[in-house]
C-alpha cells in the first residue's frame, strides 16, 4: 500500500519537474517571438497611425514601451507559475520523505 503511494507521489513530482523545465525552456522563445511580432506590427502600422501619435518617433516609442511592459508581465507570470510548481514539488518531497521514513 505504501509503495504504491510512494510511486504515485514520485510520478507527480517528476511530472512537476518536467513542467518546470518546459516552462523555463519556452520563456525565451515566447518572448523573442512576441518581440519580433510586435516589431513587425510597429513597422507596418507606423505609416497609418503616426497621425494619432503626432509623429512616427512617438508611435515607435509607445510601441516599444508596450512590448517591454507585456514582456515583463509575461515573465513575472511565468516566474510565479514556476514558483508555485516548485512549492508543490517541495511539499511532495516532504511527504515522500515521511512515507519512506515510516517504511523503514
Amino acid at each position: 500500500m505504501k509503495k504504491k503511494e510512494i510511486l504515485i507521489q514520485q510520478k507527480k513530482q517528476d511530472q512537476l519537474k518536467k513542467e518546470i523545465e518546459y516552462i523555463k525552456k519556452t520563456i525565451p522563445i515566447c518572448l523573442a517571438g512576441f518581440s519580433f511580432v510586435m516589431l513587425l506590427i510597429i513597422f507596418f502600422l507606423e505609416d497609418k497611425l503616426y497621425i494619432y501619435f503626432k509623429g512616427a518617433i512617438n508611435f515607435i516609442i509607445v510601441g516599444i514601451a508596450f512590448t517591454i511592459i507585456i514582456g515583463i508581465l509575461f515573465y513575472s507570470y511565468c516566474l510565479r507559475k514556476i514558483k508555485a510548481k516548485e512549492k508543490q514539488s517541495k511539499a511532495i518531497s516532504i511527504k515522500l520523505y515521511s512515507l519512506m521514513k515510516l517504511e523503514k
